[in-house]
């Protein structure tokens, strides 16, 4: 259903930016509801990168190429 969702954007001509926040590696146990809510933002990100040109993961104010090229 998500991927139907996102499906759009996707597609859509020109270039297009989403951000998003990694909340899944620091290592600490929550509710059930809140692994849950965890586990579908990974599969998003993960969707996300896996489905655009470029992706950037933002470490410290720094950002570490992940995947595609970057325009200077």
């Amino acid at each position: 259903l998500l991927k139907t969702e996102i499906a759009p954007l996707l597609n859509r001509k020109g270039n297009t930016i989403f951000v998003s926040a990694e909340i899944a590696s620091d290592g600490a146990t929550y509710s059930p509801e809140t692994e849950a809510y965890r586990s579908v933002l990974t599969a998003i990100n993960r969707h996300l990168a896996d489905s655009c040109d470029a992706a950037v993961e933002v470490v410290c104010g720094i950002p570490v190429r992940i995947k595609g090229e970057l325009p200077c």
